[in-house]
């Protein structure tokens, strides 16, 4: 009679193995966490550098934003002041996401110019108070490409 030896098998391995899922979930998670954080920072960190008086165009394998023009005025003849942001990019204004240190705006105007020419240019109506002007200005693509310059506040008559 042959004689047949069954062993238990142990579950010593298998905890490692479900060691190895949780942290392979937990990576997954984090990376996700980072791309949407790390957009955030880059905005913040390129209001910081607007302040600072420091302009940067940036190209990301195709996509390309260039910041020409960032101002903020009042004018005494129109009781009135507004920001004027005007660039180019070869990605459409409608994706396109501006930041300032006082809030957040889409680049929604485009002119009938080719190159995907933008502005951003809302009058405020009311008392001139340039203490309310953002210093500097954001504009970022979806895929973050970035441009960054500072905002050039004065008065017109």
């Amino acid at each position: 009679m042959n004689k047949h030896t069954f062993r238990k098998r142990s579950p010593r391995g298998q905890g490692l193995v479900e060691y190895a899922i949780i942290i392979a979930l937990v990576a997954i998670v984090v990376v996700v966490i980072i791309t949407f954080v790390g957009f955030a920072a880059k905005r913040n960190f390129g209001i910081v550098v607007g302040a600072l008086n420091t302009s940067h165009d940036e190209t990301t394998g195709t996509t390309h934003i260039e910041i020409k023009v960032a101002q903020c005025l009042g004018s005494t003849s129109q009781n009135a002041m507004g920001i004027w942001v005007r660039g180019t990019s070869n990605v459409p204004a409608t994706d396109l996401m501006g930041s300032t240190d006082v809030g957040r705006f889409r680049a929604g105007d485009v002119d009938p110019d080719p190159g995907f020419t933008w502005r951003y240019n809302p009058a405020i109506l009311g008392p001139i108070d340039l203490s309310q002007c953002p210093h500097s200005v954001v504009i970022q693509a979806p895929d973050g490409t970035t441009a960054i310059a500072p905002v050039y506040i004065g008065m017109v008559p």
